[in-house]
């Protein structure tokens, strides 16, 4: 963020964690913030986040575009949460096999597609915002 010249360093670690720490996702958000908000990271965060500007969509559509229907069905059913679910929730909710869902739930967790979390000995699934936000716009 130094190299991009942005500006409001107090407020770096807030996008830092809005795009997850993703170099690519930060870089291309960066010039973003560089070139229509003039290096003014406040000003950036004072919209409704995550912002996917085309260059993050570009390379999101890259990765989606490998994902099976299952991966896709089971990431279209966690973007519709606000909180994390267990593997047997989705199930009782999206049209899948078991073996198709846990399949896809492996395949996205081992991708980094998804965000996993312990809790009361159950793991939990999530996306992170801005996988959420890209599945909304483009497959809800």
């Amino acid at each position: 963020m130094r190299e991009e010249n942005l500006a409001d360093e107090e407020t770096w670690e807030t996008l830092i964690a809005i795009y997850q720490g993703n170099p690519l996702w930060l870089e291309l958000t960066a010039t973003l913030i560089r070139e229509l908000f003039d290096g003014r990271v406040a000003e950036f965060l004072q919209c409704e986040m995550p912002i996917l500007d085309e260059g993050l969509q570009f390379q999101l559509s890259l990765a989606f575009g490998r994902l099976t229907q299952p991966e896709l069905a089971a990431m279209s059913y966690l973007a519709d949460r606000t909180e994390p679910v267990a593997v047997s929730q989705i199930l009782n909710k999206i049209q899948l096999s078991p073996s198709e869902l846990v399949n896809a739930v492996r395949s996205l967790k081992n991708r980094f597609l998804l965000d996993a979390i312990e809790q009361e000995k159950i793991t939990l699934f999530s996306l992170n915002p801005v996988l959420k936000q890209y599945v909304k716009t483009h497959y809800s």
